[in-house]
């Protein structure tokens, strides 16, 4: 679930409302167009259309006004599904090809760091919401320092779970280095394509040439669907290394 603000411009038609909008969806300015009616039971039922993006059909129904004008902040804070998982399913992928060259856990913990300075923004509504740690110069930083932390992290973590019994799981300080070098560059170039306000190659240019390069509802069907491909593969392997 996402948060969508927007002013609406209606005019009617002979079975319902047109309409134009301008919003903000995460912070990203979008608009679109749409179309609603209203049902037997009292719902309004329609569809939004979001430009040179997809289209999802909704069901609303009359509410009553909120006791305080709404603010951004809050609806960030009633968002069910986080914005970091969705950087997962790549990695997992990553992972069912290099099994033992790779640390889906150090990968994971350097997309929790990435997302940190957002969050802060986004809780108190200062600052640049996708600043330099979502730039290219930001994610040889958070590679060096998602590796270094991430490495004995994991190695807790993989203990914590049970999956050291027989003898404790050391990572290799290259495959930290490397799973945090994929899971920090894999994440600017992610957001370069979805969010209009990241500046991947700043201080040398503002511009973001990869912006919009394939719509948001692919991008998370990509994430998505690795995600899904990487743990069929990882399985099917794993199955076969049992049996053998």
């Amino acid at each position: 679930m996402f948060a969508l603000l927007a002013h609406v411009n209606c005019r009617p038609t002979k079975t319902g409302v047109s309409f134009t909008w301008e919003g903000t969806w995460e912070y990203d300015p979008v608009s679109g167009t749409g179309s609603v009616k209203l049902r037997k039971d009292g719902l309004l039922s329609g569809k939004i259309r979001i430009k040179d993006g997809d289209d999802s059909n909704f069901i609303t129904e009359r509410t009553e006004e909120p006791d305080e004008p709404i603010i951004l902040t809050h609806v960030i804070y009633k968002i069910i599904m986080p914005f970091t998982p969705i950087h997962i399913g790549p990695g997992i992928l990553v992972k069912a090809v290099l099994p033992s060259s790779f640390s889906l856990m150090v990968f994971g913990w350097t997309q929790v760091v990435m997302d940190i300075q957002p969050l802060i923004v986004m809780i108190t509504g200062k600052g640049h919401v996708h600043g330099f740690t979502h730039t290219y110069v930001g994610a040889i930083l958070i590679t060096f320092f998602s590796a270094l932390t991430g490495k004995y992290l994991s190695e807790i973590g993989l203990k914590i779970l049970g999956m050291a019994k027989e003898k404790p799981i050391t990572i290799a300080w290259w495959v930290a280095l490397l799973s945090a070098f994929i899971g920090s560059f894999s994440h600017v170039l992610l957001d370069s394509i979805m969010h209009t306000d990241v500046e991947p190659f700043y201080p040398f240019t503002l511009i973001n040439n990869s912006h919009g390069f394939v719509s948001i509802g692919a991008l998370h069907k990509f994430c998505i669907y690795s995600g899904l491909a990487g743990a069929i593969i990882y399985y099917v392997a794993r199955c076969r290394t049992n049996k053998t």
